[in-house]
């Protein structure tokens, strides 16, 4: 197993992102946290791993809106 030491650097997030660890002691909780980030950011789903951690990106932009026709 690698260790912090010898693994390759993660990329930098892009600006305006944000890459989140989520510890939380059951399901009913980590939905609870996410429904309150999705009510102001688009958040990706999660990738769950074991000992209830999840890890997801938050983006922090504005969405994107086409320009208007006419």
């Amino acid at each position: 197993m690698a260790t912090r030491s010898t693994r390759s650097p993660r990329p930098a997030p892009l600006p305006g992102t944000a890459q989140l660890r989520l510890v939380t002691g059951d399901p009913e909780t980590e939905r609870k946290i996410l429904d309150a980030l999705r009510e102001h950011f688009t958040v990706t789903e999660p990738s769950h791993y074991d000992g209830g951690r999840a890890y997801l990106q938050l983006d922090t932009r504005p969405p994107y809106e086409p320009p208007p026709s006419g």
